[in-house]
């Protein structure tokens, strides 16, 4: 293949915080054949056309230029590329309870991720290890519930005020990024019930816990206050964040304390449930109505898939490889986030070194990039129900912004690939262009890990 003509990058496209360009000089065409979010970006020695149908477009075109110039030492190559997106949702996650991360942090990863055209950011703001959103009609929630004391007895902690998040929000969308808030319910519940015991299902004094796992104390969803509870703190998340989506949790939820507990046996007679153990599914349909009252549709782990869901909500497929979920949520028409934890956990280990930093099994970049997220549906299947793919990062064992980073990247590579391309290259040649990301990335302020399988 002949090698493109280059030629140097005009004086006035001023990198912006090494993510995007001003284009202040370059030729932007509104074409609205163009599809949402794509673009096509044609350089040549006289100048640079950017089309597309809309902002999102022009703004991934302008990546594509910041990326260009990093490849050809502040080159640009005289070249025409049409561009558009595979899946509308190409996500990270971000697990904030258990070890809290600075609004700084937050916004450096928000910048990565739109170098590498990611779109969602799903920020999980409560579990059992910390409440990190400010709540002003609960605020024992963050005076008790966002600090725990270390392993040395030191505090340890943190929250977001509505102000910080509402500047995390404005700064995403500059970046055309969603963010998408998790509150945790009714399991992972343990940071809340601590600073409100009223609402668990016994009136014990607990505290937040360093341990990690899934706990026995979860929300009395028996109580009518505690639905009272709950639905207060969703109008304000509601109210605060834009976006339409509101991510509920709804896995890991034992029932062990509602199988003891009469306003919980009573609850489930009242409704006509055969056992105790099918409140999660009452409880999942009562939230996604009451969530549809203000304008949002629920997004929850695979769990919620036991309950009455309105079409509209979204199902996260987290478990396994993700296909009997996948098949389930099919037959209901329910649209997914795939997330399988087997390829897109990144607190799994990257490579299979013993002294490799990670939890549970090895989860190396080959292995990400290799998921295909359509290969359990067959060609009669409506693939639009596939939203998109997500990389989530769990921080039980991840304590400092440098570590996320390198759990992170360059893994989040292969969602951002699987999640833009129609046509994936082979792993052999993903590996090597990811390596060669290295310096951009760290030109971002991300460090990757550099010793990928």
């Amino acid at each position: 293949m002949k090698a493109p003509q280059l030629i140097p990058y005009p004086q006035s496209l001023k990198l912006l915080e090494g993510y995007c360009l001003d284009l202040d000089n370059v030729e932007n065409v509104i074409n609205s054949k163009i599809a949402p979010e794509g673009y096509e970006l044609t350089i040549s020695p006289e100048k640079i056309v950017i089309s597309s149908s809309d902002s999102t477009g022009r703004f991934y075109a302008r990546a594509t230029l910041s990326q260009l110039i990093h490849q050809y030492d502040n080159h640009l190559p005289c070249l025409k590329i049409i561009d558009s997106p595979a899946f509308s949702w190409r996500g990270l996650h971000l697990d904030v309870s258990r070890h809290f991360f600075s609004t700084d942090y937050i916004k450096t990863l928000l910048k990565a991720m739109a170098a590498y055209k990611l779109n969602r950011f799903h920020w999980h703001l409560t579990d059992d290890q910390g409440w990190r959103i400010q709540i002003d009609k609960y605020p024992l929630l963050t005076d008790i519930g966002a600090w725990r004391k270390n392993e040395q007895g030191d505090t340890y902690g943190g929250f977001y005020t509505k102000a910080e998040i509402k500047e995390i929000i404005d700064f995403a969308a500059q970046l055309h990024i969603e963010i998408i808030p998790e509150i945790e319910m009714p399991g992972h519940a343990r940071a809340a019930i601590t600073a409100y015991p009223q609402f668990g299902c016994n009136a014990e004094e607990t505290n937040i816990t360093t341990d990690w796992g899934v706990f026995d104390q979860v929300f009395c969803v028996g109580k009518e206050e505690t639905l009272s509870f709950l639905k207060d703190i969703l109008t304000e998340v509601c109210e605060l964040f834009p976006s339409r989506w509101l991510h509920t949790g709804g896995d890991e939820c034992p029932t062990k304390s509602w199988e003891k507990c009469p306003h919980c046996i009573q609850k489930a007679k009242e409704v006509g449930l055969q056992s105790v153990t099918d409140l999660q599914k009452w409880f999942t349909t009562e939230i996604a109505e009451f969530l549809q009252t203000k304008g949002k549709a629920m997004i929850g782990w695979d769990e919620i898939l036991g309950a009455e869901l309105p079409t509209d909500n979204i199902v996260m497929v987290w478990r396994g490889d993700g296909i009997d979920a996948i098949k389930i949520a099919l037959a209901r028409k329910h649209q997914m986030v795939l997330t399988p934890n087997l390829f897109y956990y990144f607190d799994w280990k990257q490579t299979s070194a013993e002294a490799e930093h990670g939890s549970f099994g090895v989860t190396t970049l080959s292995r990400t990039y290799s998921y295909d997220p359509l290969a359990a549906i067959d060609k009669d299947t409506n693939k639009a129900l596939i939203l998109g793919v997500q990389g989530n990062i769990w921080t039980e064992r991840i304590t400092y912004p440098d570590q996320v980073s390198y759990m992170a990247f360059p893994r989040a590579l292969a969602i951002a690939e699987t999640g833009w391309s129609k046509n994936k290259s082979n792993p052999a040649e993903f590996l090597a262009r990811a390596k060669a990301q290295t310096a951009y990335l760290k030109s971002l302020s991300v460090n990757p890990c550099q010793k990928s399988e």
